[in-house]
């Protein structure tokens, strides 16, 4: 057998296809969301059961290995989303899939992770807490200007949709974009994009990768990424906003303290 072969030998020579089972929950959770018949898909490396009933969901997969599992289970929760997508687009409801766990042959347990400790820099082993001094210039940010506001719910939902993390993120980068527009600017865009390049320290090329990344979403085309290329997308628009919120309080800090006061 191949690397890429599906099945594996057991002990007795038997051989084994791989299995895998993925479960979660769909919010709103309560409302007991469900579809009436099991959904079975059909595609080149398997076989797919999709099972939604009273707000949970179970995918049972039988098949060939993936070579990367994490990016196998993030294509098996887009699978499910579309699905529930489908049913919300009947119901007049936005419904979400949050994995909680599963497992794959041989013997592997899939278990979700509350955070992205190769994302965020943090010891996966710590408490997921924030401390004041990190989080209190987002929250004044994000309290002052929407636009930055609007970046970081951009970057939230870059990491829940996996197929969509690159365009998300570029559109982070956007809203950025737009805080350094004025009114008078060409239409062209390059203006703005100068001023942001040069307030945040960028070159011209270090923007480049993730625009590359997104154009096939921002156009309404399928793009697939891996988990290894949804983490580089996310720290280039990670960066973008974290020093767009530095120089926004900065701006700020020296626009209140640069007045002349109230007049005697």
């Amino acid at each position: 057998m191949n690397a890429r072969d599906h099945r594996r030998v057991t002990d007795e020579g038997a051989v084994d296809e791989w299995v895998a089972e993925f479960h979660g929950i769909v919010h709103p959770a309560g409302s007991g969301w469900g579809l009436d018949e099991p959904q079975e898909l059909v595609f080149p490396d398997g076989r797919w059961v999709v099972i939604v009933q009273r707000s949970q969901f179970r995918v049972i997969v039988r098949g060939q290995a993936p070579s990367d599992l994490s990016t196998f289970r993030n294509e098996v929760i887009s699978v499910v989303r579309g699905l529930l997508d489908s049913l919300g687009f009947h119901l007049g409801v936005a419904l979400t899939p949050e994995f909680q766990g599963g497992f794959a042959s041989p013997g592997i347990v899939i278990l979700p992770s509350p955070g992205w400790p190769e994302l965020t820099g943090r010891d996966p082993g710590t408490t997921l807490r924030a401390s004041a001094e990190e989080l209190t210039p987002f929250v004044k940010a994000a309290i002052l200007e929407p636009l930055i506001r609007y970046a970081l719910a951009d970057l939230a939902m870059a990491i829940d949709r996996h197929e969509d993390t690159a365009f998300y993120a570029h559109r982070a980068v956007e809203s950025a974009r737009q805080y350094f527009s004025e009114l008078d600017d060409p239409a062209d865009k390059e203006v703005p994009w100068s001023r942001l390049r040069v307030a945040l320290g960028f070159n011209e090329d270090d923007l480049k990768p993730l625009s590359k990344a997104s154009r096939a979403r921002r156009h309404g085309a399928t793009s697939a990424m891996s988990e290894a290329e949804r983490l580089e997308a996310l720290r280039l628009g990670r960066d973008v906003i974290a020093r767009l919120v530095k120089h926004h309080l900065q701006s700020t800090s020296r626009t209140v303290g640069d007045g002349a006061g109230p007049a005697s």
